[in-house]
């Protein structure tokens, strides 16, 4: 599933005079970034940093030019150019305001976005903790100017599966928004939806469609019919919905998705092949496989227009497509497909991104189907490896990669091997997600089988037992959509 995720920041300063085009290209910029109109946006921008960057000594309209171009710019997927802007953004602010200022902190706040984007995240932590260091320090604890770079932490700590962490920092932000009156309402809709996605990956889902409900409320009454803002969060709860197996409500929200981002950016815009790979499940879950095929290709065909095998959205793409493959039990046509999306990622990212560890470990998966046992394992443990480093111990994707050896071993009829994995597997989804969670009923089956396996029949129906009282406190969600355990990877 696809969700909005970052708050970024736009800065508007005085103008030294009535009548100066600097600021009418910003106020006009700032306007139409709103309104979603990005692309215009950008032109704005950059008429805006033309009627200053000659300057002799540079003052703060540089700064904000350069910051609110790379908004523009990084809200259209080009991130290389946007870090590229927030870091000269950056050495303005440090050079005409000093290092401790506000608007410092809302361009720091920027690039770690863009950074936890590329999968960059200790460097992302660190400039996001700097940020909140100047915001507290000249603003106070509790000050309007903190939400979006809390929330935007929040972000990368569920990101790296610290969700407590993140859970802290969104609760937090929302505190401090909804005690201001003056609050911009926006992000508190932002807000409300990344706490959301958290509660849903905590199993949480009726909370999860709650908070998007309540942000459904909030959009329609700032922002007019039709926005890309709500195309946004249809899709969040479509999400939701579907993870509930809502099938025609989360049906509807995606179709509403996908109706919105095709009138505001065109049917070959990015947006729209996010909610595609969206629809592209859900037809899945509900066993339409053609057009849950059809939705994912049509979505692997946007991404390679707009970025090829230089977008990793057309890895995530290209993943969700295999998946469906999988589900159709054609392995052999799901590998070419993985191998294409890792290829991306490892070229985009560098080949010990955690970015590769959910792809790695489906790969395992489909090499194993196939009984490619010995192939399957050294996906796996690379996944397994890539995963500890970058998250720890205790990440859910490390649980992951553990199960899916679990049951590699259990295929090649090595007992001792596969125990311990399942163990360790099933410890860290219980400290994740909680001891109710279906994940950790996933688990529970497959160690369940290992034992019946080797004839320890009262131990295996205890594990049962367990897992049948978890699957039925969930009866109606869709946690997988498959009779195998696929990751899902998410666009940005």
């Amino acid at each position: 599933m696809t969700w909005a995720l970052a708050v970024v920041m736009a800065l508007t300063l005085s103008a030294p005079s009535a009548d100066d085009p600097w600021r009418d290209a910003i106020t006009e910029g700032n306007r139409l970034r709103v309104e979603g109109r990005y692309a215009e946006a950008e032109t704005k921008y950059r008429q805006a940093y033309a009627a200053v960057e000659h300057m002799a000594v540079p003052d703060s309209r540089v700064g904000a030019s350069l910051n609110n171009l790379a908004l523009a710019l990084r809200a259209q997927g080009k991130l290389a150019e946007a870090e590229a802007l927030y870091v000269r953004a950056i050495d303005v602010w440090e050079k005409v305001l000093g290092p401790n200022h506000l608007n410092l902190a809302s361009s720091l706040t920027n690039l770690a976005g863009v950074y936890t984007a590329s999968g960059r995240y200790a460097e992302a932590e660190s400039l996001y903790r700097r940020a909140l260091t100047i915001l507290e320090g000249a603003a106070g604890a509790e000050s309007p100017e903190l939400p979006a770079t809390l929330n935007n932490l929040a972000a990368l700590y569920f990101t790296q599966g610290q969700y407590s962490e993140a859970e802290a920092h969104y609760t937090r932000a929302l505190r401090i928004l909804e005690r201001d009156p003056t609050a911009d309402r926006r992000a508190l809709a932002s807000t409300l939806s990344n706490l959301a996605e958290l509660h849903r990956s905590q199993g949480r889902l009726a909370d999860a469609e709650s908070s998007l409900r309540r942000v459904q409320g909030i959009l329609q009454q700032e922002l007019p019919e039709g926005h890309p803002d709500l195309g946004t969060n249809f899709n969040n709860l479509g999400a939701a919905c579907l993870a509930q197996g809502k099938i025609l409500e989360a049906q509807n929200h995606f179709q509403h998705a996908l109706a919105i981002r095709e009138q505001a950016f065109g049917p070959e815009h990015p947006d729209v092949g996010l909610t595609l790979n969206n629809l592209a499940d859900l037809y899945r879950a509900s066993g339409q496989l053609k057009k849950a095929e059809e939705a994912a290709r049509r979505a692997v065909a946007i991404y390679e227009k707009a970025g090829g095998l230089k977008n990793p959205d057309t890895a995530v793409a290209l993943n969700n497509l295999a998946s469906i493959l999988v589900t159709q039990r054609h392995w052999e046509d799901a590998e070419p497909i993985l191998r294409r999306a890792l290829a991306i990622q490892e070229q985009r990212f560098g080949a010990e991104s955690p970015q590769l560890a959910p792809p790695l470990n489906n790969l395992g998966l489909v090499l194993r189907l196939g009984n490619r046992f010995a192939e399957a394992e050294t996906a796996h443990r690379r996944a397994l490896r890539i995963a500890e480093t970058a998250w720890g111990p205790d990440h859910p994707t490390v649980a992951t990669a553990l199960a899916h050896l679990g049951d590699l071993y259990r295929r090649k009829n090595q007992p001792k091997l596969a125990e311990p994995m399942y163990q360790q597997a099933l410890e860290i989804r219980e400290k994740a997600f909680g001891p109710d969670h279906p994940v950790v009923a996933d688990v529970l089956n497959s160690y369940a089988v290992l034992l019946r396996q080797e004839k320890r029949k009262r131990e295996a129906a205890q594990l049962e037992t367990r897992a049948r009282a978890i699957e039925a406190r969930h009866s109606n969600a869709n946690y997988l959509g498959s009779t195998v355990e696929w990751m899902a990877l998410r666009a940005k």
